[in-house]
């Protein structure tokens, strides 16, 4: 049974991780698209009032066990079902998605690079770079539209959760980083730099 190449890409919040991670994964054969997002914990039975405080940034709010649990099963060549996670709403969808691993997995997320757990899967670890007010701008734009959350309520958010959560918990691990990118830049650029740091680990 063959085992895939993992990669794992972290950075701040709308640094361009995911649209980096899909791009990759088009520019590579056989490689799949792991988002960290869908680890996000149902919150089903949370009443509404601890649910208006939850904070979606601190690494608690992620099922780290599903999570290693996951991506040792494909580290190993066996495929998962991954989960669904439902904006706004933070529930999870009863069925998920069968992923089988190929040649390469891309773990896409804030904290990609956070657990040690995840680390030791990963062939190679990749930090995407961006300024704070880059970062506030592009979640804006992209929250209302694809988690229906208010402007007043993403600032709320990003100031009192987003901001102080990478601050202490995300922005160091790009010293965990094979390779720091800047998110900024054509993406065209940023997927080279990732294809010849492969070939230079023979992957």
């Amino acid at each position: 049974m063959s085992k895939p190449c993992i990669i794992a890409i972290g950075g701040p919040t709308c640094s361009g991780k995911s649209l980096l991670s899909n791009s990759l994964a088009d520019n590579l054969t056989d490689a799949a698209v792991i988002s960290m997002d869908s680890y996000y914990r149902d919150l089903t039975k949370v009443d509404s009032a601890e649910l208006e405080s939850w904070n979606f940034d601190h690494p608690a709010s992620l099922d780290y066990n599903l999570l290693v649990e996951d991506i040792s099963r494909l580290a190993a060549g066996r495929s998962i079902l991954k989960p669904i996670y439902r904006y706004p709403s933070h529930t999870r969808a009863a069925e998920g998605i069968e992923v089988i691993p190929g040649a390469y997995i891309i773990l896409d997320g804030l904290y990609a690079l956070y657990w040690e757990a995840v680390l030791d899967y990963c062939q190679l670890k990749v930090f995407v770079s961006v300024p704070d007010a880059v970062c506030l701008q592009r979640r804006l734009r992209r929250d209302p539209v694809e988690r229906g959350f208010t402007t007043d309520y993403i600032e709320m958010q990003y100031q009192e959760t987003v901001r102080p959560m990478y601050q202490k918990y995300v922005h160091y691990t790009r010293e965990r980083a094979d390779l720091i990118l800047n998110g900024e830049d054509e993406i065209k650029l940023s997927v080279e730099s990732i294809l010849n740091m492969l070939a230079k680990i023979g992957k």
